[in-house]
């Protein structure tokens, strides 16, 4: 039986050498992509989660229970709370600045004030490190949490007179407004989460999502 085991074993990874594809031998270096250019989406409006359901629900094609739409964690519209038509986000690589964080919506009111959260996990190649002491290694930092808005005095994006806002600052700035080194703005950046935020109240107006009515 382990004659044949290992043969099959031997056979597949021939096989798979056959085909042109490498086989990554224990403990190499895990290589980090080439190209991610930027993170974009489309945000839909926040709601409170449902749990438990509280109400039954008759209508066709839909779960037979849910919760009437709250919004106590959540922005709800009522003031001071956001409206809000449509909002896009995105997370862009550029230039020296080593990245943009950009969003562009309407429908809120003249002078809401917006910012953009971002959960961000950062890995950087070429590290030196302590205790031990090695040098050129991968490190992957901590999860920092940041809000990024363009005014100096703010930290938030601010809709015009016709509702819009149409804002974007540089994501070294981003970190630095947050007191973060902005070494996290270059590496292999994860985007763990993100969030359009009413200034006004600390509360979730949008998150990303699609509209599919």
């Amino acid at each position: 039986m382990m004659t044949r085991t290992l043969g099959g074993i031997g056979a597949l990874v021939a096989g798979v050498i056959g085909l042109g594809v490498a086989v990554q031998p224990a403990g190499a270096a895990v290589l980090l992509p080439t190209k991610a250019l930027n993170y974009t989406t489309w945000l839909a409006r926040a709601m409170d989660p449902c749990s438990p359901a509280t109400v039954s629900v008759a209508t066709t094609n839909s779960p037979a229970a849910g919760c009437l739409q709250s919004n106590t964690t959540t922005d709800d519209s009522v003031s001071p709370g956001a409206t809000m038509k449509f909002a896009r986000l995105a997370v862009r690589k550029s230039g020296n600045h080593h990245g943009r964080v950009s969003v562009f919506g309407s429908g809120f009111y003249a002078g809401q004030r917006m910012k953009v959260q971002l959960i961000i996990r950062v890995t950087k190649p070429g590290q030196t490190t302590l205790h031990p002491h090695q040098v050129g290694k991968s490190v992957t930092f901590q999860d920092v949490s940041i809000a990024c808005g363009n005014s100096s005095i703010t930290g938030c994006f601010t809709a015009n007179l016709n509702g819009a806002v149409a804002g974007s600052m540089s994501l070294e700035d981003c970190l630095t407004q947050n007191g973060e080194p902005i070494g996290l703005a270059t590496g292999n950046i994860q985007i763990l989460d993100s969030a359009l935020v009413n200034c006004d109240t600390g509360k979730v107006i949008a998150t990303p999502g699609i509209l599919n009515f």
